[in-house]
């Protein structure tokens, strides 16, 4: 019983991992990856299709949504940008907590395990081969991308969008371009953990879940590979750990945020760049006295 329940701990690991992915280019897809929960269930569900035409179809809407959601959004900056997205996942959750097609507060239960080829998905342990394959996929594509004349667009707009505009960037195309990217990574995310947990309900995705999303970001460290894998997978161990506590997990994950933003601006990972250049100082300074 121990071992499947650390199995099972693993799998959503895997699962948030893939997330981070995707929410390190967009800080919060909440709504996105709501409403493709509840798409992908409804759709197995109660129309009875396959989960190979749910899954792209999911990743389509979600494109469509992140493009919806972008064209306003790339005209704002921080807390605006912020508020904006906070505010539509509300309104996400208020309309799917008071909807009959989604049994409202009830959920959709019963949602179907995924097959490849006649291959039942249906343990931890087959789940989480299955994922760590996907997670492996994506962190791939999201390194091409990152490498590509796109990526280079989007960090010089991560540094400085004014700077970026006046050096021929279109700031507004490659921001609608960041939010579908990094809806489609969140679709198929959702989908992966509709059919993992097989029941998902409004309450499932409430404002705790943004906030352990952003808590694993900040930890993990943002801008870089690593870090949104490192906080992935510490929050939610220790997300797993907290159980006892409840409600009062919200007050362990708003003291690591301080701590972090205090002590470690840069997260968990930024403590490896801190000792890499430390390092390359040292190694410099003994050159120099070489020489």
């Amino acid at each position: 019983m121990q071992q499947t329940q650390k199995k099972k701990i693993l799998t959503a690991v895997v699962c948030l991992v893939l997330l981070a992915a995707a929410l390190m280019a967009l800080r919060n897809q909440q709504y996105i990856l709501t409403l493709l929960n509840f798409a992908t269930a409804l759709m197995t569900t109660k129309l009875g299709l396959s989960v190979w035409l749910t899954i792209p179809a999911a990743c389509v809407v979600s494109l469509i949504l992140g493009i919806v959601v972008a064209l306003p959004a790339s005209k704002l900056i921080h807390h605006f940008l912020a508020l904006l997205t906070i505010s539509v996942g509300q309104l996400v959750y208020i309309v799917l907590s008071r909807a009959e097609f989604t049994n409202a507060m009830a959920g959709v239960s019963r949602i179907p395990d995924i097959s490849i080829f006649g291959f039942e998905l249906d343990n931890n342990f087959r789940f989480l081969i299955f994922m760590i394959v996907m997670v492996a996929l994506f962190l791939v594509i999201k390194q091409r991308i990152i490498n590509s004349r796109v990526g280079r667009a989007f960090l010089a707009i991560r540094e400085n969008p004014v700077a970026a505009g006046g050096i021929g960037i279109n700031v507004q195309k490659y921001k609608v371009m960041a939010f579908a990217i990094s809806a489609v990574f969140t679709g198929f995310a959702g989908a992966m953990y509709a059919h993992f947990v097989g029941f998902i309900s409004p309450e499932t995705f409430n404002t705790s879940q943004s906030v352990m999303f952003m808590t694993m970001l900040l930890f993990g460290g943002m801008g870089n590979f690593a870090g949104p894998l490192i906080g992935a997978a510490v929050i939610s161990v220790l997300n797993e750990s907290l159980q006892v506590l409840g409600s009062y997990r919200m007050l362990v994950y708003g003291a690591f945020i301080l701590v972090v933003l205090l002590f470690l601006p840069r997260g968990i990972s930024g403590i490896i760049d801190i000792i890499r250049e430390l390092l390359h100082r040292r190694k410099g300074g003994n050159h120099a006295d070489a020489a």
